[in-house]
């Protein structure tokens, strides 16, 4: 509920993140054939994510000043605090992937084989991007609170979310796999439940600091 009121206090940088989203797509869809191979399409509609994710999800933290910091110290537990940030963030990135993936399929008028396995591969990858990069920005937060740090971190730590879901989105938009489909499947749960536990674990320290 505070990321909420915070996001509804500065209406204009959301709407900023939701220009930027169109126009990533836009220029990707400028650049590139009408009918890109589905190997393809998953790699940009992934790169265009992994990239939005990074600017909705790294100033989770950084724009905290330090005297509300000081405050919600007093309040609230440091696991409820971090669990909270990153259950809003990964609701905030999960609608800027549908968004980010619709428009994708609505221009490239693409068909997916598998729309409730897709479905599934984004709320699996939105969450696991939202999640790693708020630690992160905590993790930046503590050491400098330099946004260009958390830039740096995130992208090879989300190097195996990346992977796995241009492999899942391939698979869901064409030759669909089952057996497949629950390997990635099983990749990203893994995944995003190592990167939940680290929170959970490690961020008292940094709260503590």
């Amino acid at each position: 509920m505070h990321e909420l009121k915070l996001e509804y206090r500065n209406k204009s940088a959301l709407g900023g993140l939701f220009i930027y989203a169109f126009s990533t797509v836009f220029v990707t869809y400028l650049s590139v054939s009408r009918s890109p191979p589905s190997d393809l399409l998953s790699t940009f509609i992934w790169i265009a994510v992994l990239f939005i994710s990074i600017n909705a999800a790294g100033k989770g933290f950084l724009q905290e000043q330090k005297e509300r910091m000081l405050y919600y110290y007093s309040l609230v537990k440091p696991t409820s605090f971090i669990l909270g940030k990153i259950f809003y963030t990964s609701l905030l990135v999960g609608v800027i992937a549908m968004l980010v993936n619709g428009i994708f399929i609505l221009l490239f008028d693409s068909n997916i084989e598998a729309p409730i396995w897709y479905a599934v591969a984004l709320l699996l990858g939105g969450a696991g991007f939202a999640a790693t990069i708020t630690f992160i920005s905590a993790i930046a937060m503590s050491a400098s609170g330099n946004f260009t740090l958390v830039s740096v971190l995130s992208f090879p730590v989300l190097l195996p979310f990346l992977v796995t879901q241009v492999k899942f989105s391939k698979l869901c938009i064409a030759g669909f796999d089952s057996v497949l489909a629950l390997k990635y499947a099983g990749i990203l749960i893994l995944l995003n439940l190592l990167v939940w536990a680290l929170a959970y674990l490690l961020f008292p320290y940094l709260w503590r600091d």
